[in-house]
């Protein structure tokens, strides 16, 4: 699927290469798998390791985009009131029942692991939503770096500035990601660098900017993003 002009695609480990103009991004997952996420490993135990890292695997591409449980409140007639929980996502009783199935004898295997890793690799920029959503009125580079660099202080335990946490935006975006066990180079953004036309004040460019971001985040409802 060719990349429409005007957009950017870039790794989270490289934010540098991101344009210097304001505009909306988004983030995705993007996880390579290694050789030993597939390859044959020795039995310890009677248990097959390779399998057991397969599906490690697997499930750390699925986590950031699990389901989440929100808490609603709603108001009937006679003044009756329910509060409870529902699960946002798909239920796994609407799934097939060979998937699962189908899995555990791919999982036994050693060349169909990789070749099914390899086409989910291959796949997920393209089938995945994204996990955060958001924009800015100031250069794009600078934002999504912060974001970046926020992640990496939480990830590497090297933070130097202070006990709290994070309260920003990209702080909060950070701590999502960390939670999740991702890093800046599982990361991939896409980015749209807009800039004001003639005529068009900076109070109505950052308007329509930020609409745009609050358009995005309401139809796609990234896992990560704002709710």
């Amino acid at each position: 699927m060719p990349i429409p002009d005007g957009i950017f695609l870039g790794n989270g480990a490289r934010t540098d290469d991101a344009p210097e103009s304001p505009g909306v991004y988004a983030w995705f997952v993007h996880t390579r798998p290694g050789r030993e996420d597939w390859d044959k490993a020795p039995s310890v135990g009677g248990e097959n390791v390779g399998q057991q890292r397969f599906i490690a695997f697997l499930r750390a591409l699925m986590r950031p985009h699990s389901d989440e449980t929100l808490t609603v409140s709603m108001q009937g007639s006679f003044g009756q009131q329910w509060t409870g929980e529902v699960r946002t996502g798909i239920d796994e009783s609407d799934m097939p029942e060979d998937g699962d199935r189908y899995l555990s004898v791919v999982s036994q295997d050693a060349q169909q692991r990789r070749r099914l890793l390899e086409a989910a690799h291959m796949l997920t920029p393209i089938f995945s939503p994204p996990i955060y959503i958001g924009a800015t009125d100031r250069p794009l580079r600078t934002r999504l770096t912060e974001h970046m660099v926020e992640l990496d202080r939480l990830t590497s335990g090297s933070a130097d500035g202070g006990d709290g946490a994070s309260t920003t935006t990209e702080g909060k975006f950070a701590i999502r990601a960390a939670l999740a066990d991702l890093a800046p180079e599982s990361l991939t953004y896409a980015c749209m660098p807009m800039l004001p036309v003639a005529g068009e004040s900076p109070e109505q460019f950052r308007r329509l900017v930020f609409s745009l971001e609050h358009y995005l985040n309401r139809s796609w409802r990234p896992s990560m993003g704002r709710k």
